[in-house]
């Protein structure tokens, strides 16, 4: 249940500290008093957006997440509904990237990693990267190029994914029609996936994976 309230959108982790959430091992937390109804409301974000409601006695209350009806558990669930809400105005960015497997590569990274996109240049809007929480440094770049400089036509930028690999990997899995030289990234130890090409999920997901070890180091 609300979890249509961040469909395509981006948690920004910094906008998560400026809205009041703490940081919790690899997640955030923030906490909210419901005064008038005797609730505490906790959220956290871990990947994933969750809450739960605990009373003045550290009793949970569950049913709001139900499909029970009533006037209490509806002014309760309406009251959760807009604190989430306000938090999705304030703490998330709009997805700028529509194609499906870059989506599955978003998804991918908030589930396994709890790691959200970031975007860190206000000149490129429709460039993020995906950073490892305990090094700092980028395991994955979501970018939009020129579709000519992937050989294909069309004045439409497509959806490219930098990765890292150890450099012989690099030079082997060039073919130029999924996997290009990196994109705006070291050409050694990085390479472009066209996101529209032909490429399975599971071996996508791969190296992603890949890409997060060597990130590590």
């Amino acid at each position: 249940m609300f979890e249509e309230i961040f469909n395509k959108k981006t948690v920004n982790t910094e906008k998560l500290s400026d809205y009041g959430f703490i940081k919790d091992g690899g997640g955030y937390i923030f906490h909210a008093d419901l005064p008038e109804e005797g609730f505490t409301l906790t959220v956290t974000f871990d990947g994933e957006f969750d809450t739960s409601l605990t009373d003045d006695l550290g009793e949970d209350y569950t049913l709001y997440k139900t499909d029970a009806e009533g006037a209490f558990v509806g002014r309760i669930r309406n009251l959760v509904r807009e604190r989430l809400e306000d938090i999705a105005k304030n703490c998330c960015d709009s997805w700028v990237f529509s194609n499906p497997r870059t989506l599955a590569v978003i998804d991918y990274a908030a589930k396994k990693y709890g790691d959200a996109l970031e975007f860190l240049w206000p000149d490129t809007p429709d460039n993020a990267v995906l950073r490892r929480k305990d090094s700092s440094k980028w395991y994955a770049a979501i970018l939009c190029a020129p579709a000519k400089r992937f050989n294909k036509e069309g004045k439409t930028a497509l959806e490219i994914l930098d990765l890292k690999a150890p450099p012989d990997f690099v030079a082997k899995i060039i073919d130029n029609k999924t996997f290009f030289p990196a994109w705006h990234m070291n050409k050694k130890h990085w390479f472009t996936v066209l996101l529209s090409g032909d490429i399975r999920d599971e071996y996508l997901f791969g190296l992603i994976d890949q890409s997060y070890s060597l990130a590590g180091r």
